[in-house]
């Protein structure tokens, strides 16, 4: 069983999490603060079948205002049968409504963008199985929510999912906008590495199949195939190969749940999609006080 909270150190959520409450809250609750105050506890229900994701970062919320949580559940558990509790929570009930709806935004776009990874992970396993073939990686893309990008990559990786790069800085990414400024893809490649340490990868987009060899023969270490239809993906990713067995093919562009059976039967090695992230919609939880 993965870790999956050893990815949000407290540290790292701390200026986040107060960023969102600052946003919410920037003077005082005006809602909540004429409530006679009292210690009260309440029931944090999710409502539909999901894989649940962002129970950290509700914790670390709850905590950051005063309030304690009890739960028996972990991120990454697949829930059928709803509606359940899936964590309780204590304290100041200003508090506790001042947090709600933070709280539930939260572990509602997490655990949409873990259920949507792994729902595209059995699709990609099923179809496989069936074909004896290699496993393709399901990735997300750069296409995320500015200021949620750490938690929408981690609601991937609690899916099943790869993140792939987290930030401009992990990794070359030529794409069709970088090679208009170059003579040709094998000097793009070329100055790149003038420019780039030999720990960084170098994935080149292209958009044709003359493009894509002449980027397996100028040394990219990744070939992104941009809206190929998949019946012309195969042939292509066998002349990579063939060019350097080691060279790893993402197909990228227009693939989503509904069309992703197809490309995983291509060969590629990654299947990146947008859709994880950015087309989803959140799964429905609430917050009920108990009496």
């Amino acid at each position: 069983m993965v870790d999956f909270e050893s990815f949000l150190p407290n540290w790292k959520l701390k200026p986040i999490i107060e960023n969102f409450l600052n946003e919410d809250i920037p003077f005082w609750d005006i809602s909540s603060i004429s409530v006679p105050k009292r210690s009260i506890k309440a029931d944090v229900i999710l409502k539909e079948k999901a894989i649940i994701a962002g129970l950290p970062i509700a914790k670390f919320i709850f905590n950051l205002l005063d309030c304690e949580i009890s739960t028996n559940f972990s991120d990454g558990i697949n829930i059928e049968s709803t509606p359940l509790v899936i964590l309780t929570v204590e304290g100041l009930n200003t508090n506790i409504l001042s947090a709600e709806r933070l709280v539930l935004n939260l572990l509602g776009r997490l655990s949409s963008i873990a259920s949507s990874t792994s729902k595209a992970n059995s699709i990609v396993k099923k179809s496989i199985s069936a074909n004896n073939a290699n496993i393709p990686i399901i990735s997300a893309t750069r296409k995320t929510t500015p200021g949620l990008r750490l938690f929408e990559k981690y609601a991937v990786l609690v899916g099943g999912g790869n993140t792939h790069r987290l930030s401009l800085s992990d990794e070359v990414m030529l794409k069709n906008n970088h090679l208009k400024f170059f003579e040709s893809i094998t000097d793009a490649i070329k100055r790149t590495k003038k420019y780039s340490s030999f720990t960084h990868k170098i994935e080149v987009e292209t958009e044709t199949k003359i493009q894509a060899i002449e980027a397996a023969k100028a040394g990219a270490d990744i070939i992104m195939l941009d809206n190929f239809s998949a019946d012309k993906i195969g042939e292509i990713v066998k002349k990579i190969k063939t060019v350097d067995n080691s060279i790893l093919v993402e197909a990228s562009g227009g693939i989503n749940l509904s069309n992703l059976e197809e490309y995983s039967k291509t060969g590629v090695d990654i299947i990146s999609l947008g859709s994880i992230t950015h087309s989803i919609k959140n799964i429905d939880f609430s917050l009920e006080i108990l009496d």
